[in-house]
């Protein structure tokens, strides 16, 4: 066996101790080179929980919906009967803190699930379901509740709605779009979507055709006034979709729009410059893998750009009951999916559940 001399070893450490120099350089010029390729998404706040929002025991069961009034305070509504062990049945209202607000009683409760409320610029709650009645008042899936929940007696007067509610929202001029599982409106064909007039009385300017074939689930305005929907449909007015559709502004099939989701849509939000957010059951959209959440272009394509972040994917693994993720829904003051913005997030798991309202923020690309 050959020996090494002295001189031999000392040139041998030296090109060990070269070689390994060499090799750091080059991990650091390659984590400078990731650090710059990943700024953009490091630089962005991550998701999480406002410690200051504590609603305590939650919910009993299931929230279906919110609303963020200008005060701060926070509207939910769902399949719960108790809010921190009082009893709120089917809505509440809660302190910007998390609190249950004590104020808002509504003597005359639904008797059933609100699956769907909005607030109106006056302060007044419309609010969607399939409840039959406001207390003892027969008042069927649709009603209007003033600021402190006693119902709005002057709403939906002569207008009867055939089936329950599962979406509602409310246009700039005050009228009212719903949708739901119902076939007509005030005697009316309008299968599982319609318009209201502000008063509650149908508005015969909106016709549908013939409608979805099944239930509408979700619905959101577009800036020009389109409406999107989303549900378990597949024919809309006899015309093949993919569970989602937009509709012109006087309720016709839009044409130019849209992909096909290959299950329900389940939730659908518009962001400021038209593009659509959609999540549901779905893990295609156009035959490519989507993970239950998507983002579509303003006609209607997929958005080929990776969402960062985002809260329906189910291989990120946030909420695997039942593989549906965690419901999102837009505040006024706030964009979905974009950057430095509050979400509040509800977890819908199922009966028996605490479902505690979280906010935190999501961003995108």
């Amino acid at each position: 066996m050959r020996c090494c001399g002295q001189g031999e070893f000392s040139r041998w450490v030296v090109l060990q101790r070269e070689q390994i120099a060499y090799g750091l350089l080059r991990l650091i010029v390659l984590c400078g080179f990731l650090l710059q390729l990943l700024r953009p998404a490091l630089a962005q706040s991550p998701t999480v929980v406002d410690p200051s929002f504590d609603t305590s025991l939650g919910a009993n069961d299931d929230v279906f919906a919110i609303a963020l009034q200008p005060d701060g305070k926070v509207l939910i509504a769902g399949q719960f009967t108790q809010v921190n062990a009082t009893t709120r049945p089917y809505i509440a209202r809660l302190n910007s803190n998390g609190s249950l607000d004590l104020s808002f009683d509504p003597t005359n409760s639904p008797n059933f699930t609100v699956y769907a409320l909005a607030l109106q610029p006056d302060g007044r709650i419309l609010i969607g379901g399939a409840f039959t009645a406001l207390g003892a008042e027969a008042i069927r899936y649709v009603a209007r509740l003033n600021g402190d929940g006693s119902p709005d007696t002057s709403f939906l007067t002569g207008t009867t709605v055939a089936n329950e509610l599962r979406a509602l929202a409310i246009q700039p001029d005050g009228r009212i779009v719903i949708g739901g599982r119902f076939t007509t409106v005030a005697g009316q064909s309008r299968r599982r979507v319609a318009r209201l007039l502000p008063d509650g009385t149908l508005d015969a300017s909106f016709n549908p055709g013939t409608g979805a074939n099944d239930s509408i689930r979700t619905l959101a305005l577009q800036p020009d006034g389109k409406i999107v929907v989303g549900g378990q449909f597949t024919s809309f007015n006899g015309l093949a979709v993919g569970y989602l559709a937009r509709l012109q502004t006087n309720g016709v099939l839009d044409l130019t729009c849209c992909t096909n989701a290959n299950a329900a849509v389940r939730s659908v939000a518009v962001e400021p410059g038209g593009n659509i957010l959609i999540g549901g059951e779905f893990t295609t959209v156009d035959a490519e893998p989507s993970g239950l959440f998507a983002r579509l272009l303003t006609d209607g394509a997929v958005d080929e750009v990776p969402l960062v972040g985002s809260v329906a994917r189910k291989d990120v693994g946030v909420d695997r009951h039942q593989e549906r993720g965690w419901r999102a829904w837009e505040l006024p003051q706030n964009r979905l999916a974009t950057d430095d913005h509050n979400l509040a997030f509800v977890r819908d798991c199922g009966r028996g559940s605490q479902n505690v309202l979280k906010r935190g923020a999501i961003h995108a690309r």
